[in-house]
């Protein structure tokens, strides 16, 4: 509305006209449009259909754009809904589709049906997705194996974290740590040839 106030003549002050406030000017909630969504420059959602084409006539885009923002805006963490919104979607198109739009977006995938696909999965082999870490056992060295390293990156060139030290072997620190209990060299000897606790592997 164009006019914050009306003219509305007071009885009571003998026919002089005072302004007072028109009630459609009550407070009222903003009106947030397309257009407001960047504050400087494009919105990131709108940057997001922008690059990938996700558009339509005049009509539907803004309504699209707003509704999306809502939906992020409003589910800060929207997994709850979002995952099998997708897994509905996603369950319609043959994997090499799947596989050319998580291509296509830069979207990180793996077609790993079970625990040990890990091992042989090419995407974790060349961004250095797995570490080598030794497992000891019981009656042996043990032996390296390959586990998922943390699904994380640094930097520009997206440097992953690696390995710090291999996790100790079984009974390795067994003197430290039951000496810091208070238990003596004697005692320790004693519940390693007992059995009580692991002999060093190694």
């Amino acid at each position: 509305m164009r006019n914050e106030y009306r003219l509305k003549p007071n009885r009571a002050l003998s026919g002089r006209a005072r302004l007072r406030p028109h009630p459609c000017n009550a407070a009222r909630p903003p009106i947030r449009t397309v257009e407001g969504l960047g504050t400087d420059g494009l919105h990131a959602i709108q940057e997001a259909f922008w690059e990938k084409h996700g558009l339509q006539c005049g009509y539907c885009t803004p309504a699209m754009l707003m509704t999306a923002v809502e939906l992020v805006e409003g589910n800060p963490n929207p997994s709850h809904w979002l995952i099998p919104a997708l897994q509905e979607v996603l369950a319609t198109l043959p994997q090499d589709e799947v596989a050319r739009r998580c291509e296509h977006c830069n979207v990180s995938w793996a077609p790993v049906g079970q625990p040990g696909d890990l091992f042989t999965d090419p995407h974790l082999l060349a961004t250095g997705g797995l570490v080598d870490v030794f497992i000891s056992r019981f009656g042996g060295d043990g032996k390296f194996a390959g586990l998922p390293a943390l699904p994380v990156e640094f930097g520009t060139d997206r440097q992953r974290p690696g390995l710090q030290r291999q996790p100790p072997r079984i009974g390795e620190h067994n003197t430290e740590v039951l000496s810091e209990a208070g238990f003596t060299a004697a005692e320790i000897a004693g519940l390693a040839q007992a059995g009580v606790v692991a002999a060093q592997t190694g």
